[in-house]
C-alpha cells in the first residue's frame, strides 16, 4: 500500500447529522489503514478536506465543521506519523465542479442554496475547479510531501494566509458574502 486517499463524500446525503457521520467515516478509514502504514513504515495518507475547513463559511456551518475536523485530524496525524515514515497530506480545495454543486443537499427538498448558491460560488471563485485538474495537482504535489494542498492557487493560498495573519478580516469577508447570498434574487421559474 503506497498512497491511500480518504474522502468523506457520499451521494444522496445532505442532512447535518449525517454530515457529522462523514467525519467519523474519515476517522474509521484512517483507523483501518494507518496501522498497516505504520507497520510497513511507508506510505502516504491523503485526506480530502476543504478550504471551508480552514476559512469560516457561515452559510455552510455543518460542512465547514466536518471539514475542519478532517484538516485538524490530518495535520495532527502528520506529526505523529512522521516517526513511522508515513506521510500525511490534507487536500483543501475551494469549490470543485462536482455533482454536489448542482444538487446541494441531495435527497432533500430544494432550498435557497440550490437556487442561488451556485451563482454565488461563481461570483466568489469564477468557474469551480475541474476535478481532473485537482487530481493532477494532487499527484504532482505528493512527491514533495506537502502538509496541505490548497487549490485553486493563488486564490486559496491568499485566503488562508489572510485568515491566519488577520483572522477578523476573513470573518468580515465571509459576513459580506453571506449578506450578499441572503439578498440575491432567486431565478424566475
Amino acid at each position: 500500500m503506497s498512497v491511500v486517499v480518504v474522502t468523506g463524500g457520499a451521494r444522496g446525503i445532505g442532512a447535518a447529522l449525517v454530515r457529522a457521520h462523514r467525519a467519523r467515516g474519515v476517522v474509521h478509514c484512517v483507523e483501518a489503514v494507518y496501522p498497516q502504514l505504520r507497520q510497513q513504515r511507508a506510505g502516504h495518507l491523503v485526506l480530502m478536506g476543504s478550504l471551508a475547513g480552514i476559512l469560516p463559511v457561515p452559510a455552510m456551518v455543518p460542512y465547514s465543521a466536518v471539514k475542519s475536523a478532517v484538516v485538524t485530524l490530518g495535520t495532527a496525524l502528520r506529526v505523529e506519523a512522521r516517526r513511522y515514515d508515513v506521510r500525511v497530506t490534507v487536500v483543501a480545495p475551494a469549490f470543485v465542479d462536482t455533482p454536489l454543486l448542482d444538487h446541494i443537499n441531495p435527497g432533500l427538498p430544494a432550498t435557497r442554496a440550490n437556487r442561488v448558491g451556485v451563482r454565488l460560488v461563481r461570483q466568489l471563485q469564477g468557474r469551480p475547479m475541474d476535478p481532473d485538474a485537482l487530481a493532477s495537482r494532487i499527484v504532482r504535489a505528493l512527491p514533495r510531501d506537502p502538509e496541505l494542498i490548497l487549490a485553486p492557487r493563488p486564490i486559496a493560498q491568499v485566503a488562508v494566509l489572510g485568515e491566519r495573519l488577520v483572522p477578523g478580516v476573513g470573518r468580515r469577508v465571509s459576513a459580506f458574502f453571506l449578506r450578499r447570498y441572503l439578498t440575491m434574487r432567486e431565478p424566475e421559474s
